[in-house]
């Protein structure tokens, strides 16, 4: 599979990971030179045999999650045209400010987890959840804690960069928001053990939330986002750097707080940051209006094939017919510019 995002990067923003990338990158390769990784993170990737695996499995799980979460709005993620991404990212907009969350968020998620499967050498499940010395049946019984720990660890060192401005603290701040919210979604899960129901021994663990959770959390996130300015001179390592706009009082933004610099655009019309909405699907009673930014949709009638009529087979088998229903598409009218 070739995709059109991957690890590396920006400029000036050279050790972000994940969809970020503008590079052409082939998740059928088990190399991690063909992951668009720096120096460091080629040396970290190589590290351990499992690794590859498991970024390749952060860029698919961010990327799902990101088209998932926007698939109706103006902006749908659809990060396949470079040149759109590569003008998005020049500036902080809040839209770049999910991708820098998700991204990270998908890393932290798939190491922790990675861990827990005992997929990587450097690492196992958090036997911090657990007493080592009187319950080492943890494991046979299952419980294994996903191993956030070791994660947060790793995704600081790898997306560790070497700037020092301002820019780079507001991209870092959403990078730690996605791994925090990771962390945040563990819960403590826990097997009963013995003959009877009774449950008088048990073993508990904690356990990451599924990654949709999570995505739907940085949605959230995005969509009660904080305006920042930055600091004239501020360096990211001193003082504030950032500062909430609109508040009574300057104040930083919080570590639970999506931060972003720059307006969005409205995203209807093209532009170097997006196609636009012309020709996006949209749902007639729900979403056309907004979608379509007032300029109306367009409907046709296509035929769907369903499977109808089912009926099962003992012992092992389900027959369907074939039918066919018309139904109506909507798809947003194409910007016209003014004469």
């Amino acid at each position: 599979m070739v995709l059109l995002f991957g690890l590396s990067l920006l400029p000036g923003c050279s050790t972000y990971f994940g969809i970020l990338s503008n590079r052409r990158i082939s998740l059928d390769k088990k190399n991690c030179k063909f992951l668009g990784l720096n120096g460091k993170q080629r040396a970290m990737c190589r590290r351990d045999e499992g690794m590859i695996d498991v970024l390749k499995e952060a860029i698919v799980i961010s990327n799902r999650s990101c088209l998932y979460e926007f698939k109706d709005e103006r902006w749908n993620c659809d990060l396949t045209n470079s040149s759109h991404k590569k003008n998005l990212l020049k500036n902080r907009f809040k839209e770049g400010s999910f991708l820098f969350a998700v991204s990270s968020a998908g890393l932290s998620h798939a190491i922790a987890r990675a861990c827990s499967r005992n997929d990587l050498l450097r690492c196992s499940c958090d036997e911090t959840t657990f007493d080592v010395d009187k319950n080492r049946e943890t494991w046979r019984w299952g419980g294994c804690g996903d191993n956030i720990k070791y994660s947060k660890k790793f995704v600081r060192e790898f997306l560790k960069s070497n700037r020092k401005d301002a820019t780079e603290k507001l991209d870092r701040h959403n990078s730690d928001l996605g791994v925090l919210l990771v962390k945040k979604g563990m819960k403590k899960t826990c097997k009963c053990h013995g003959i009877s129901a009774t449950c008088s021994t048990k073993t508990c663990w904690k356990q990451l939330a599924p990654f949709q959770n999570i995505s739907r959390l940085l949605q959230h996130k995005y969509n009660t986002a904080q305006k920042v300015k930055m600091e004239n001179g501020a360096r990211a390592n001193d003082g504030p750097g950032l500062l909430v706009r609109g508040t009574s009082a300057p104040r930083k933004p919080h570590s639970t707080e999506m931060v972003y610099r720059d307006q969005s655009p409205d995203f209807c019309k093209p532009t170097p940051h997006s196609p636009g909405t012309g020709g996006r699907r949209c749902r007639k009673d729900e979403n056309c209006d907004s979608l379509c930014c007032g300029r109306g949709y367009d409907t046709k009638t296509e035929e769907v094939e369903t499977m109808c009529r089912c009926k099962f087979i003992w012992c092992c088998d389900v027959k369907c017919d074939v039918c066919y229903n018309t139904t109506e598409v909507y798809t947003c009218k194409r910007y016209v510019p003014p004469f």
